[in-house]
């Protein structure tokens, strides 16, 4: 959003609460990914640091614009604990920037059965990070989704 027409609509689209807007806001950044996996027999761990080489365009709308926010204050590592219940699965997924706590966010994940032809799970999310087009805003979150990423046993296969 670098032309002033793109600009102006951000702004009003701020102003109105319009933040269906902001999903069709186009970001993203290029990275690369330094991953570790722990496991054990009572849970399995995973983190990932993001080492960005590239940034997004600047936030030129609300509290936040012209201030050189990027996603790396947001989303610079992450960290995930997953544990089996029953024939489900828990699962804890923090992330964090480079501004640390000022920043972070906090999903965590319930699947109810690994075993049901329909992966049905309970997400609640606590902080930025809910949408990439407007990661910046602070929200909580309660869902239910299918999980269609892989499920890892206690000892981290699939």
């Amino acid at each position: 959003m670098t032309y002033p027409r793109e600009i102006e609509r951000a702004e009003i689209a701020f102003k109105n609460s319009d933040f269906r807007f902001f999903d069709s806001v186009s970001r993203g950044s290029n990275y690369a990914a330094l991953e570790a996996q722990f496991s054990n027999d009572f849970f399995v761990a995973y983190s990932k640091i993001k080492i960005y080489a590239t940034t997004d365009t600047d936030i030129t709308w609300g509290n936040q614009k012209n201030k050189n926010i990027t996603i790396e204050d947001y989303d610079r590592f992450t960290a995930v604990i997953r544990k089996s219940i029953g024939d489900g699965e828990i699962s804890l997924d923090w992330t964090l920037g480079d501004k640390l706590l000022k920043t972070d966010s906090l999903n965590v994940d319930y699947l109810i059965s690994k075993n049901w032809p329909v992966p049905l799970y309970f997400r609640a999310h606590y902080g930025p990070l809910y949408t990439l087009s407007n990661y910046t805003r602070s929200e909580g979150f309660f869902g239910i989704g299918i999980k269609l990423y892989p499920n890892f046993d206690e000892k981290g296969a699939n």
